[in-house]
C-alpha cells in the first residue's frame, strides 16, 4: 500500500510547484519514507527541493549498494533471497533501486537513530523491521523464492520470485505458482518477498548521495538523533510527534534550518 500510494503523492508534488518556484520541502517519517522517496523518484526531477528521510524503514542498500555487506544486528541469518536491492534487476547498469534520487532534489538528507526501536532488532522476536527483513519471503502470503541466491537472473529451469495460489479444478485443489517480474512486480517483491542485506536507512550514518553528517544545529546535514535524545525504547520512534514542541525544539529547529526555512521562534 506504501508503494502504490507513490504515485499519488508524485501527482501532489508536481501541483504544488506547477506554477510556483520549485522550492517544495518535504519530511517523511518511517514506513511514509517508502512513499516519499519513490514519490520522488516518479515525478520530475526539481519537484522536491529538499527532502528530510526520518527513520527511514527502507533498505540503505537501495541507496548504496556498498552497503549490502552491512547485515542487520542479529546475522548471520539464513538467506533465502538473492540481493535486489543493490542491484535492481529492473535495469542492466546493475544501480540500487534508488541510484539517482539525490539528483533529482537540491538537498537529501538522513536523520537516522541507530537503536531505533521500530528499526533495529533488540532481540529474535522484536517487531521491527529486521525481524520483518528477516522473515520474508512472506509464508504466511504464500510467498517464496525459486533460483540463485548469489544473483538474480532467472533462466528456464529457475522460477524467480512468486506467490503460490490454489483453486479448485473438478473438486481438486491444484497449487498454481504466478511468477513475479521485476518492473511489473517491483512493489511486490520489495514489500513480500526480497530480504535486504543491509539494515535501515534510518539506523545507519548517512550513506552514498546524502549531506554529510553534522554535530552543529547551524551547519546542514544529516542528523543522529541521539544528539536531540532519542534512545532505544518505543517512545522515540515517533517522539518528535508525540511529545511537546518545548522538549523537541532541537529537533525541530534543525529541520528547519536544514530546509531554509525562516524560523519564527
Amino acid at each position: 500500500r506504501a508503494w502504490h500510494s507513490a504515485r499519488v503523492l508524485a501527482g501532489l508534488l508536481e501541483d504544488l510547484t506547477l506554477d510556483e518556484e520549485k522550492n517544495l520541502k518535504l519530511l517523511a517519517h518511517s514506513q511514509g519514507n517508502v512513499v516519499a522517496t519513490e514519490a520522488i523518484r516518479l515525478a520530475s526531477v526539481g519537484a522536491v527541493h529538499t527532502y528530510v528521510a526520518s527513520q527511514a524503514a527502507l533498505s540503505a542498500s537501495m541507496f548504496d549498494g556498498e552497503l549490502s555487506s552491512i547485515t542487520p544486528q542479529l546475522a548471520p541469518f539464513t538467506y533465502e533471497t538473492p540481493d535486489v536491492y543493490s542491484t535492481y534487476p529492473g535495469n542492466t547498469a546493475g544501480y540500487p533501486y534508488f541510484e539517482g534520487v539525490a539528483d533529482r532534489l537540491t538537498d537529501l538528507l538522513s536523520y537516522y537513530n541507530q537503536v531505533d526501536y521500530a528499526l533495529v532488532a533488540a532481540e529474535v522476536t522484536s517487531p521491527c523491521w529486521e525481524t520483518n527483513n528477516r522473515t520474508k519471503p512472506d509464508g504466511l502470503l504464500r510467498y517464496d523464492y525459486e533460483g540463485s541466491l548469489d544473483s538474480y537472473a532467472p533462466n528456464s529451469a529457475e522460477v524467480g520470485f512468486y506467490q503460490l495460489l490454489s483453486f479448485n479444478q473438478e473438486e481438486q485443489w491444484i497449487d498454481w505458482k504466478r511468477v513475479l517480474n521485476f518492473v511489473e512486480h517491483d512493489y511486490e517483491i520489495y514489500a513480500f518477498g526480497a530480504e535486504s542485506r543491509s539494515r535501515a536507512l534510518g539506523a545507519v550514518d548517512p550513506v552514498n548521495g546524502f549531506v554529510l553528517d553534522t554535530e552543529s544545529i547551524e551547519t546542514k546535514g544529516s542528523r543522529d538523533l541521539a544528539m536531540y535524545g532519542f534512545d532505544r525504547f518505543h517512545y522515540s520512534h515517533s517522539r518528535q510527534f508525540r511529545s511537546n514542541i518545548v522538549d523537541e525544539n532541537p529537533y525541530w529547529r534543525a529541520f528547519v534550518h536544514d530546509c531554509e526555512m525562516q524560523r519564527t521562534w
